[in-house]
């Protein structure tokens, strides 16, 4: 009785422990939203499911719309997500990237797709991050 006990008190610690955390998902190219700067720069952002905002910008092309871009990868690098975005074949638009700010460490979800802190898959539920 007291191992089965134990067996189950330890085994709700293990689930609480991965509860903490969740998993972060680089925005789709359809949710990611263009407005340009007075500057010239052409800024974009999205909205996570938690409230946070990816942001980044880049140089304007002669035609910008983020329907263009399709995901290409990510990266963590100093406590920021970063997710890569290329230009669709044949179109001469700047590569784009977005990047959120993390409060703690961040960790790849799933190391089969991560190496050296790259995320080289076109899929971005391969290139997710678990965040406490």
């Amino acid at each position: 009785m007291h191992r089965t006990t134990s067996f189950s008190l330890f085994a709700l610690l293990i689930i609480t422990g991965d509860a903490h955390a969740q998993s972060v998902i680089c925005p789709k190219p359809e949710r990611i939203e263009h407005t340009s700067s007075a500057d010239g720069l052409h800024n974009y952002t999205a909205t996570a499911p938690n409230g946070a905002t990816w942001q980044g910008s880049n140089k304007p092309s002669s035609q910008d719309s983020q329907e263009r871009y399709t995901f290409s990868g990510a990266h963590i690098e100093n406590d920021k997500i970063f997710c890569r975005y290329d230009a669709a074949s044949g179109d001469s638009a700047p590569p784009l990237e977005l990047h959120l700010n993390i409060s703690e460490t961040v960790t790849p979800a799933n190391a089969n797709y991560w190496h050296d802190g790259q995320c080289t898959s076109h899929k971005p539920t391969h290139c997710a991050f678990n965040a406490p």
